[in-house]
């Protein structure tokens, strides 16, 4: 569905402006999404007009060993998330004392977009824990899609320990550049937005 939904914006996009690339950009899942979309569009639709757009996969702080390594423990940590707050400074500040962002300025623009109001109470807008029956899904295989894309591919993370063997030998061969970010925590565009 996650698939199917990008495919439709990135082919909304290719027919507004016919001129323009596209650069597919994935934090995370969304990084998994937007290169087994590109793998998608690839493999199915590399003969029409507006599939020849997509130029370019950019992903941030995304592999398929660490992920499917940290899955047993997603779950203990989405469920020791506080459900609501009073207000969105204790948002922010949740946001910042949790290590969930580590820049305080990040934090003010990105946290306060994961709430709703609710009876005078601010409660997740995602319930992270519906989508679990997917979370395996969405990572299994990830590495050898990203590496058999026939497109410029960048990959940038938080830190070496997160490369698996297959990505390792894949960049020494040049067949993806990577870009690693010190002193940052997985959400590497709002610690180091510079």
């Amino acid at each position: 569905m996650l698939i199917n939904e990008t495919i439709r914006a990135i082919k909304h996009v290719a027919e507004r402006y016919p001129n323009q690339s596209i650069i597919m950009v994935g934090h995370s899942m969304g990084g998994s999404i937007a290169t087994k979309c590109v793998d998608f569009v690839q493999n199915n639709h590399s003969e029409e007009d507006w599939a020849k757009h997509v130029k370019g996969l950019f992903i941030i702080d995304v592999v398929e060993g660490s992920a499917m390594d940290a899955l047993p423990f997603m779950e203990a940590i989405v469920k020791q998330r506080p459900t609501t707050f009073k207000s969105l400074q204790n948002v922010v500040k949740y946001g910042v004392s949790s290590g969930t962002v580590r820049d305080v300025k990040s934090a003010k623009v990105s946290m306060p977009a994961q709430v709703v109001e609710k009876d005078g109470k601010y409660v997740w807008r995602t319930d992270l824990m519906a989508s679990k029956q997917y979370w395996t899904e969405w990572f299994t295989g990830l590495t050898n899609c990203f590496l058999d894309l026939r497109i410029p591919k960048q990959l940038l993370l938080a830190g070496n320990d997160r490369m698996d063997k297959d990505l390792t030998i894949a960049h020494m061969q040049g067949r993806f550049k990577m870009v690693v970010v010190d002193n940052v925590g997985h959400v590497i565009q709002e610690d180091r937005p510079d």
